[in-house]
């Protein structure tokens, strides 16, 4: 290392480890395991998860057609969501296993995604982000877009919001992380062709995600305009290739016979209105706010403090202040709002409460709190260095653990408990019921068990649908509330 600056250029040597990085490294080491720990726990947890909702009538469904023709279904019949009804299909194949599988199949991508994007940045900045700091990096991100949210069950846990609102945020990741890596002509053809198709695929799977990928391609193609002149390299071709192919997805969608009969059954207006973009504004400034104060996100901001204290602490981020801090706040902004502005569309008054629909733009809010820890940690650490140099790092590696255990550890057991304790009451009903089936019983009773918000036969009123779902489940004519 030269005048005690880290190189920057990665044909060199990698530079060895500093003081600073050896000293903390016992921190990082147990920080990491305990993160790791609990992510692992919550995909062993997942294997607990038993039929809820919509479950009942997918598995049920898919016991006599193939994937493909669900999916057909989902785009002629349901609401047009031709990918999101093969994936369902694909998951629900596999009956009860395929539940089980799709929250680890959700942990091992997201935290995979968020990595590769930890690493891209290594080759951007010039900062060397050792192993540990990416596991850890994309542990806590994992972890809080998981569990720091009203409905934990039904973002993790539960296939089918896992596919319609948590998923399609980390296939956007990979679109990216695939943009940023490529380099020969070959490379970036093949990328630009899987972006347009990505972006249409996503788009038929939750329009929520779309609208938010395109409203932040948008401002990020109008940010790189106005501060200078656009010039025509790979990125900005791959941004819009990708809103093409997120638009044509869109359109395929609003036109589709499935989507057109969800729009007449719930009396949805088929064109944007002003009351539309007033309405859905302010439902986006309440859970932006609630957002902003929800303690559970601390984790992500100590855990960039600290990498940013430790990794970045000589070295000079190649970006202009207004790139890391105004542009990636217009970003999650203009995403997250027209997210909100189209589930005032769809559910109306009060859809923003149904709480799940967030996650279509939580990921990236996570990954902005993860930045601006980091460029608040190098900035600090720069500043301190000539005075107490180990202050900063002393107080990031004290918060950093007390903030994982006192933050996600509890979400993890307590959602695992109630995990738990259904699958042991459903269980022990469902071989009931079975046994009743196999001796002749053609209208068994059944004890509702409900979870995280989600419906139930017998749960409460105007729930016909699932008790049909249910009982086409266990293969009889109807069944009947337990007394």
């Amino acid at each position: 290392m030269a005048d005690g600056k880290r190189r920057s250029n990665h044909d060199d040597p990698l530079p060895e480890d500093t003081a600073e990085e050896r000293a903390v490294r016992p921190w990082i080491n147990a920080a990491t395991t305990v993160t790791l720990g609990l992510l692992v726990t919550l995909c062993v947890l997942s294997l607990n998860v038993r039929p809820a909702a919509d479950d009942w009538c997918f598995i049920a469904d898919l016991r006599k057609i193939d994937p493909v023709t669900f999916a057909r279904h989902f785009y002629f019949k349901e609401n047009g969501r031709f990918v999101n009804g093969l994936i369902v299909g694909i998951y629900a194949s596999a009956g009860i296993s395929g539940i089980v599988a799709m929250p680890i199949v959700l942990a091992i991508s997201t935290f995979t995604a968020i990595g590769i994007l930890v690493a891209n940045l290594e080759q951007g900045s010039g900062v060397r982000f050792p192993t540990i700091w990416k596991a850890l990096i994309a542990g806590v991100c994992s972890l809080a877009l998981f569990l720091v949210q009203p409905a934990q069950y039904q973002t993790f846990f539960w296939a089918a919001g896992v596919v319609s609102h948590t998923l399609p945020p980390t296939l956007a990741a990979f679109l990216v992380v695939w943009a940023l890596r490529c380099s020969s002509r070959a490379s970036r053809t093949v990328c630009l062709i899987a972006s347009f198709a990505g972006g249409a695929a996503i788009s038929l799977t939750s329009e929520e995600t779309a609208v938010a990928l395109i409203a932040a391609l948008f401002v990020l193609l109008a940010v790189r305009m106005l501060r200078q002149p656009l010039r025509r390299n790979f990125l900005t071709l791959w941004s819009g290739v990708s809103t093409i192919g997120l638009t044509v997805g869109i359109v395929i969608l609003t036109t589709s016979p499935g989507s057109r009969s969800r729009r007449r059954m719930l009396g949805m207006e088929t064109h944007l209105e002003l009351n539309d973009i007033a309405g859905g504004a302010g439902d986006w400034v309440h859970v932006i706010s609630e957002m902003i104060t929800t303690w559970g996100y601390a984790p992500v901001l100590v855990t960039g403090l600290a990498a940013g204290s430790v990794l970045a602490r000589n070295v000079e981020l190649p970006i202009s202040w207004f790139d890391k801090i105004i542009t990636p706040a217009l970003l999650v902004s203009a995403a997250s709002l027209a997210s909100m502005v189209l589930v005032r569309i769809s559910l109306g008054r009060g859809g923003y409460l149904t709480h799940r629909v967030w996650n279509d733009f939580r990921l990236g809010f996570i990954l902005m709190l993860a930045w601006y820890g980091f460029v608040l940690g190098a900035f600090l650490a720069k500043e301190l260095s000539s005075r107490q140099p180990w202050l900063l790092s002393a107080w990031s590696f004290l918060l950093l653990p007390c903030a994982i255990l006192v933050f996600l550890a509890p979400p993890v057991f307590s959602a695992g408990r109630e995990a738990f304790t259904r699958a042991e009451a459903w269980d022990s009903q469902d071989a009931s019921i079975r046994y009743l089936v196999s001796r002749g019983e053609r209208s068994p009773s059944y004890t509702p068990h409900p979870i995280g918000g989600l419906v139930e036969p017998f749960s409460g009123p105007n729930k016909s649908w699932v008790r049909a779902c249910a009982a086409r489940y266990y293969e009889v004519p109807s069944l009947r509330p337990a007394e």
